[in-house]
């Protein structure tokens, strides 16, 4: 049994790109949000992973 798949995309959505090569201030906006969501991604990650190592999570914290 295969599976179905379908995808609908309205045309005011594919001719939204190309609009960004007119306005560079929206693309440079866009550019610096992508860039603070990776950079907050890596940080949460990264003290994610320092607390499992150091056992630091929450569930020691209402163990006392």
């Amino acid at each position: 049994m295969s599976a179905r798949y379908e995808v609908r995309i309205k045309y005011a959505e594919t001719q939204r790109p190309a609009g960004y090569r007119h306005l560079p201030h929206l693309r440079a906006i866009q550019t610096n949000l992508v860039e603070r969501r990776i950079i907050k991604r890596d940080v949460y990650r990264d003290n994610g992973h320092q607390q499992t190592r150091f056992n630091l999570g929450t569930a020691t914290a209402a163990a006392d």
